[in-house]
């Protein structure tokens, strides 16, 4: 069920699902245990059902770890809930405005997904450093990091440690060490090659593909994110917000901006079926972009108004501030019409910053 309903049809396997809870239920003679045990099973398939709401899914983890009484038959440390995105807010915080909520409801309820997988080692940390990356915080950003570093390195997780890695090459570039920001993944690499999986292989790539376009190194960049399609065994993961996000990332570092709006337009889709905050703001960002090179500039001015305002509720600086290069003068005008918005202010410090550091 729960590869169907991933890689297949979702609403099918929501039938298919309720099939086979009422069959179990009406097996009178099944032993009691066993029975919870299949419901537990079941609620964890329901969890990713809930994709993403967060508190809906965690509601059905912690019933599935009521039930199960130890661990998943489905669900083991491999096939860890980062589904293959390497920024856990890509996936799941949909409301700026409730991202410390996520991190704070992470911190609680976390334990009753490892307690069923025995994965994700390391997540309640790695999802902390990331908020601070993104609020700007830097300094706080190192202590919760290295804590999900050395999680995910006792696990064996390779999942987790590219997800580590990818916000420690952020975190790099954030102070200025671009050789360190390069490297950074070489600690993983190799381990990810000799698994021989290709999720893996694309989450790495996606990985890379952000630092280096980041970066405006175009020969660094996965050949495979200058098409216009993913590979088509990589489906569920090829529709991922974070995959158009780093595809518009790419277009950016080679100044294609009519593959970008093309892109833009793509992203509408999905934005409106996942709701992701920081999809929504890289969005906003691309039009903008576009606009400042094609359109007119109080059209641009527009677009980059409304990724302000988005991230603006959410204290959200970096995911901006890493396209400084480009906004630079977008951010100029804008704060012509706001001098006294502390947000803008630092946001504008953020960008100046970035815009000479890259």
């Amino acid at each position: 069920f729960f590869h169907y309903m991933i890689r297949v049809d979702r609403d099918y396997a929501v039938e298919l699902l309720a099939e086979a809870e009422e069959y179990f239920d009406s097996q009178e003679s099944m032993p009691l245990d066993l029975k919870n045990r299949i419901k537990g099973e079941i609620s964890l398939i329901r969890a990713f059902q809930q994709f993403n709401d967060i508190t809906a899914m965690y509601d059905h983890i912690e019933k599935a770890f009521g039930l199960l009484q130890g661990r998943s038959k489905l669900l083991h440390k491999e096939l860890s809930w980062t589904l293959d995105c390497p920024h856990l807010a890509f996936l799941y915080v949909k409301n700026p405005a409730m991202y410390k909520g996520f991190v704070q409801l992470l911190n609680k309820r976390w334990t009753y997904y490892h307690a069923v997988s025995g994965g994700s080692s390391g997540s309640p940390e790695l999802i902390c450093a990331e908020y601070l990356l993104e609020k700007g915080d830097y300094l706080s950003a190192h202590s919760p990091l290295a804590k999900a570093v050395a999680a995910a390195k006792a696990s064996g997780e390779l999942n987790m440690g590219i997800a580590v890695a990818f916000t420690k090459a952020r975190l790099h570039l954030a102070h200025g060490q671009m050789d360190a920001a390069r490297k950074t993944f070489e600690s993983v690499a190799p381990a990810v090659k000799k698994s021989r999986h290709p999720l893996r292989d694309f989450m790495l790539g996606l990985s890379q593909g952000y630092i280096a376009s980041t970066l405006g190194q175009c020969d660094k960049i996965p050949g495979w994110l200058f098409s216009d399609e993913a590979p088509g065994a990589l489906n569920f993961c090829g529709r991922s917000m974070f995959t158009y996000i780093v595809r518009g990332k790419v277009l950016l570092a080679q100044h294609d901006w009519h593959r970008l709006e093309v892109l833009a337009e793509k992203i509408v889709k999905p934005l409106e079926e996942m709701g992701i905050a920081l999809g929504r703001i890289h969005f906003f960002i691309f039009k903008a972009i576009v606009a400042s090179h094609t359109g007119s500039m109080s059209q641009a001015l527009e677009y980059y108004s409304k990724a302000v305002d988005i991230a603006r509720s959410g204290n959200i600086i970096t995911s901006i501030a890493e396209d400084g290069s480009h906004l630079h003068a977008l951010h100029r005008s804008l704060h012509v019409f706001a001098p006294d918005d502390k947000f803008i202010i630092i946001l504008g410090k953020n960008i100046k910053r970035y815009a000479r550091i890259l």
